[in-house]
């Protein structure tokens, strides 16, 4: 195939699996609705420095991200598709960028199936369809590893690579803190351990001024909060970085093997063959890397594998979505040592995660209504709700997937890898989320935009249940979320002048304290019941 058909496959594969469809589902909570709000506010109030989350200084994330995301809601107004198409074009950007290094490094041929390996990758997809600042921080982590390897293998000059690893840095600390900096600077610093080289990386990067750069690009807003709000930003700064180092601020937490299932799944079904291409990278790493430039590029794909899930599995706040800037090496490696034949051990775990992931979700659309229980609490749905039935369609693709390991021949276990994982993630992007949506997400997010629509400026909404930011979204004002038992914060809100309309899951509408007693239904929808108190004079 030549390199142009390759583009043409990518383009396609970019348009289906990326930007179709964006504004399908509801926004999800937490981190997608917040970040969606966030930016909405940011746009609302006009500041482009503070952050704020239902109009309070949101202080978790720097303002890169919000910032794309404005701009997208200033172009297209603020809905779901706008708050992810910032990821989307990330995402098109990060193949770009990958086909574009390894097309230089190994050639056009192993350039398309690194650029097809990490665009069908379930994880990837996923970050790059939602409203996280994952899919830009990826771009800018990749980028700036890709541009070292470009300043240290190329050739001369070679200082235009070394400000663009600089540049790229900057813009990750402006995209996710000092995360933006760390992973690429301990990859890079891994590679040079196994390949030599400090000298004279120290004789050419220059890194006082490469310093003195990076901040240039990433300390401004820095540099705007802590003037703006002084010890406060500080203090939040310093829980939000050092303090998910030494513990658990969000996310389950887990072991340090936590990582493994995510990599298998979220990297699937090209994790089968992960380890084989880790394992070779790394033999004799110091030979292959002198070897020539296709031997070094193994060897620093590899290390910065390693390095980044040993510093992601040993820090106690872990979420799936945080080894996401790992993938681009992943995939490099998969498709740089992809086998002449089939080893007997990729193909016996490819057959396993086909079965263990098909299997599973064959079982949870069996299992429809424990599943909906299951979720109920973030969730609830109508009784009776259980998963779309496509979701049979999208386990019997994962089957397949873990059928053609009986293929021995390389060439075509890779073409039907790729044919069925696209089937895969069609399915699933396109069929069966909007209907998981439909029946789980949207009630919510109807009701209190009806709510929004009926209240006055003096009125006031709530939310009875979990925190979920994407109602802020859909209301375009804030929303006070409580308990179902807070009783002395819900009498409170009760006495207040104006009238109250309230959010409930109708499993606790029997549970609500007596300050709500008097409330009558206005709406109904999925699992949820909107209640309001009678008209005041406010």
């Amino acid at each position: 195939m030549s390199a142009r058909r390759h583009l043409l496959v990518l383009l396609g594969l970019v348009a289906v699996l990326l930007f179709a469809g964006l504004g399908a589902t509801a926004l999800t909570d937490r981190d997608e609705g917040a970040n969606a709000e966030a930016a909405r506010e940011m746009l609302e109030l006009r500041s482009w420095v503070t952050p704020a989350l239902n109009y309070f200084p949101r202080f978790v994330k720097p303002a890169l991200v919000y910032w794309l995301m404005a701009a997208a809601y200033a172009a297209l107004g603020a809905t779901e598709a706008a708050a992810r198409l910032p990821s989307a074009i990330a995402g098109a950007a990060l193949v770009a960028i990958q086909y574009a290094f390894a097309r230089w490094v190994f050639g056009s041929a192993i350039a398309f199936r690194a650029a097809l390996v990490l665009l069908l990758s379930i994880e990837v997809v996923a970050i790059a369809r939602m409203a996280l600042t994952d899919a830009v921080l990826v771009v800018c982590t990749t980028a700036a590893g890709f541009a070292f390897f470009r300043a240290f293998h190329g050739e001369p000059p070679r200082g235009r690579w070394y400000v663009a690893t600089y540049a790229a840095l900057g813009l990750g600390l402006l995209t996710k803190g000092p995360v933006g900096v760390l992973v690429p600077v301990l990859g890079i610093a891994a590679y040079l351990a196994l390949a030599g080289g400090w000298r004279r990386v120290w004789r050419e990067a220059r890194p006082a001024w490469g310093l003195v750069l990076l901040l240039a690009v990433g300390g401004p807003w820095y540099g705007a909060m802590l003037w703006t709000h002084g010890g406060v930003y500080l203090a939040r700064a310093r829980g939000e970085t050092v303090g998910r180092v030494l513990r658990t601020v969000t996310g389950p937490g887990g072991t340090v093997l936590f990582y493994v299932p995510v990599l298998l799944i979220g990297f699937f079904p090209w994790s089968a063959f992960l380890p084989g291409a880790l394992v070779g990278a790394l033999r004799g790493a110091r030979a292959r890397a002198a070897a020539d430039r296709a031997g070094a590029a193994t060897v620093f794909t590899a290390a910065w594998f390693v390095a980044g899930l040993a510093l992601f599995s040993l820090v106690p706040s872990r979420l799936p979505h945080y080894v996401a800037p790992l993938f681009p090496a992943a995939a490099l490696l998969v498709a740089a040592a992809w086998p002449a034949g089939v080893p007997r051990l990729a193909r016996g775990l490819l057959a396993a995660l086909g079965v263990g992931l098909g299997g599973g979700i064959i079982a949870a659309g069996l299992m429809g209504s424990t599943v909906a229980r299951l979720l109920a609490p973030a969730y609830p749905a109508d009784a009776g709700a259980s998963l779309p039935p496509s979701v049979y369609v999208l386990g019997m693709l994962a089957l397949a997937i873990g059928a053609t390991a009986a293929l021995r021949d390389a060439a075509r276990l890779f073409s039907s890898l790729a044919i069925l994982t696209t089937a895969l993630l069609v399915v699933g992007l396109h069929v069966v989320f909007p209907g998981f949506s439909t029946e789980f997400l949207n009630p919510a997010g109807e009701l209190i935009r009806t709510a929004a629509r009926l209240a006055r400026p003096c009125d006031r909404l709530v939310a009875v249940g979990p925190y979920r930011p994407s109602l802020i979204f859909y209301a375009r004002r804030p929303v006070t979320f409580v308990g179902v038992h807070d009783r002395i914060w819900i009498a409170t809100l009760a006495a207040a002048p104006g009238r109250l309309l309230v959010l409930v899951p109708r499993a606790s509408v029997d549970r609500l304290p007596p300050a709500l007693a008097g409330l009558r239904p206005l709406d109904t929808r999925g699992g949820y019941v909107l209640l309001a108190s009678p008209p005041d004079g406010c």
